[in-house]
């Protein structure tokens, strides 16, 4: 996540760099490249939190899987020595 926003950070850098190069751009360009980069870095950010949560989802389902195996298993050998 990190090297991604430093990716951003470089591309926003070099994409200001490169349109003060331009001087016929003018400052309404400018302001609604601006505001578009922003949106994407917004947009990408969601995303970001997006998948970070679905990880979290995931993990969570994991966790109460094993632990559903681990009572089942519990329970069989609780069973086994009853039998026994």
């Amino acid at each position: 996540m990190k090297i991604v926003l430093a990716q951003l950070g470089f591309e926003r850098l070099t994409s200001n760099f490169a349109a003060s190069a331009l001087p016929d751009e003018s400052e309404e360009e400018e302001e609604e490249e601006e505001e578009e980069e922003e949106e994407e870095e917004e947009e990408e950010e969601e995303e970001e939190e997006e998948e970070e949560e679905e990880e979290e989802e995931e993990e969570e389902q994991q966790q109460q899987q094993q632990q559903q195996q681990q009572q089942q298993q519990q329970q069989q050998q609780q069973q086994n020595r009853q039998q026994r």
